[in-house]
């Protein structure tokens, strides 16, 4: 990474360009694992992700995180509440809801910081992480985040993949987290087309592999 920086520092036209790299939510541990403010670094990686951390503060470069919210629903994570209720149908699965963001009161409290949905409590987890590790400068960027139209139950539809992507975009559009309120979210949703050749994961896509659309998706806040 370093020595890509050089060279790219090296040139007038490339100046300008920053060097990051991206990490998967997984990276962070929650001991209770709520509430977000005990965020922190897995210990196991953070010899190897410590000198990358110096890195990106030294050059004032942001760091790309993945978030994978449909694997904590499915598999149980505890990066959402464990006595939240889980449904057959997404008007009882309390779970889903907290993830789609079809919730109106919170559900995580954090001292005075309350969290409605499960994107807020990642991302503040991440920060409270990096506050730990002495980088609390960095911005972080979604760098990757959506839903699958197929998978093992009722949630992996057309309908749930739409609400939950369009009510992505209005709320990074309409703010920051609890814990960064008037911090700008850059977000990057997870993807455009379907990968059937894929092992696992095939279904993300917005538009199936014959490029047809399998939802409709609005990038203006609403």
């Amino acid at each position: 990474m370093q020595n890509i920086q050089n060279s790219l520092s090296s040139s007038a036209q490339f100046n300008h360009i920053q060097v990051t790299t991206a990490i998967d939510q997984s990276m962070v541990l929650n001991s209770q694992p709520f509430p977000p403010s005990q965020g922190v670094f897995n210990q196991e990686f953070l010899q190897f992700f410590d000198p990358i951390i110096r890195f990106l503060v030294n050059n004032k470069a942001p760091l790309l995180v993945n978030l994978h919210p449909y694997d904590s629903y499915l598999y149980n994570k505890g990066d959402i509440p464990l006595d939240l209720k889980k449904g057959a149908t997404t008007s009882q699965d309390f779970r889903l809801q907290y993830i789609i963001f079809q919730r109106q009161n919170p559900l995580v409290q954090d001292g005075q910081l309350a969290y409605t949905n499960h994107f807020d409590s990642m991302l503040d987890s991440i920060y409270s992480a990096l506050e730990k590790a002495g980088a609390a400068s960095l911005d972080v960027v979604v760098s990757e985040i959506g839903w699958p139209t197929a998978g093992e139950d009722f949630s992996t539809t057309n309908e749930v993949a739409a609400t939950h992507n369009n009510n992505l975009i209005n709320h990074v559009r309409n703010g920051g987290t609890p814990k960064r309120p008037q911090k700008h979210i850059e977000t990057y949703i997870f993807e455009l087309f379907d990968e059937d050749k894929r092992e696992k994961g095939r279904s993300y896509g917005i538009f199936n592999n014959n490029k047809q659309a399998k939802y409709q998706i609005s990038f203006q806040s609403q």
